[in-house]
């Protein structure tokens, strides 16, 4: 089973958590920022809950587990919750800006249940870098460092260019809904995760109020990030295109 299916399974559930959750902690962020990667490094400290896609319906349809959530939102919110909140009561969920519409268009009274006391804001600065991996793993539908590793696609100035411009919306939308909601927010770099896991996690722990000695190391594996020296190569093409 691919890892992007894998972490919704039973065996990597919590103990299951009864009772109000202390924090409700969301991970937002925007398509090739790296966000797979820092859900899995939160989820091993076993302090931060395991902040997966559970508003990923399409994603969810494929792991075979909470299918009725399509059916009542509620019962299912309340049996992930159940089984993902990590043992000191805090449960975490990444979110796209896509998301929203897909829980909108499901149960629009529901959104008001998921709004977090807690964000995390993941971007990434490059944001030419970004769109020419979103681009890429839109053509290709490798999202994830391993997958479709085969499929090659060319240099296409105009896609990068839309994916730009998505990139620049979705940025937008988050910082409509951090301000409609008042959300107190962390925001966090793509490119300070590469340089430092080690320091952003430090940071996510501070700004939550933990102890960072109590965290603990889940083995639930990890995933790489995807580069390639082709994303520098048509940075320069695109820039001299554009200049």
């Amino acid at each position: 089973m691919h890892i992007a299916t894998q972490h919704y399974q039973p065996e990597y559930d919590f103990p299951k958590f009864v009772g109000e959750t202390k924090s409700l902690l969301m991970l937002a962020s925007i398509p090739r920022s790296g966000s797979t990667f820092l859900a899995l490094e939160m989820w091993k400290t076993g302090m931060l809950g395991s902040p997966l896609e559970y508003f990923n319906f399409l994603l969810l349809s494929k792991v075979g587990r909470w299918r009725h959530s399509v059916i009542d939102m509620h019962n299912y919110w309340n049996d992930v919750k159940m089984a993902r909140t990590s043992p000191n009561g805090i449960f975490s969920f990444k979110m796209f800006p896509s998301n929203y519409g897909d829980v909108s268009n499901l149960d629009e009274s529901f959104l008001e249940k998921i709004c977090p006391s807690k964000v995390i804001y993941l971007k990434r600065n490059d944001s030419l870098a970004q769109a020419i991996s979103y681009s890429k793993a839109i053509r290709t539908g490798a999202w994830y460092a391993g997958a479709l590793e085969n499929v090659k696609v060319t240099y296409d100035k105009n896609h990068i260019a839309e994916c730009e411009i998505s990139i620049a919306r979705q940025h937008e939308f988050w910082m409509k809904v951090f301000d409609f909601t008042k959300a107190d927010v962390l925001t966090i770099s793509y490119e300070d995760l590469l340089v430092s896991p080690e320091n952003v996690m430090k940071k996510i722990f501070l700004y939550m109020g933990i102890e960072e000695e109590k965290k603990l190391r889940l083995d639930i594996g990890t995933i790489g990030i995807q580069r390639t020296d082709e994303t520098a190569r048509w940075k320069d093409l695109y820039s001299l295109e554009n200049f």
